[in-house]
């Protein structure tokens, strides 16, 4: 049976908690390769702890150089990503956008 993301790569911002976890771990389950990012150290090793099949990541969204490196990190490590590039939101706004980020 095929998987509604299968082969999409996903970044969940506040994926180590709330909306952002269960979203993070709902498209895992749906076959996406998704990328989990959180803003503190300990609340990534938490939620790795609890989530190993997803790929975690340190990155506050309110620092672009942090989104930027976030994203070079999963395009280099994981599947190619064909944009447009899946990218959940949870309560945060991003002042980069991914295609430009990938475009360099």
């Amino acid at each position: 049976m095929s998987k509604a993301f299968e082969g999409k790569v996903v970044l969940v911002t506040g994926a180590n908690s709330g909306i952002g976890e269960t979203a993070a771990v709902r498209l895992q389950e749906a076959g996406a390769t998704v990328y989990g990012l959180a803003r503190r150290e300990d609340a990534l090793a938490a939620a790795r702890s609890r989530h190993p099949r997803i790929h975690w990541l340190l990155a506050d969204v309110t620092k672009e150089a942090q989104v930027t490196t976030a994203v070079e990190t999963a395009a280099h490590r994981g599947p190619p990503i064909v944009l447009p590039l899946v990218w959940v939101l949870v309560s945060a706004v991003v002042s980069a956008d991914p295609a430009t980020l990938l475009a360099g």
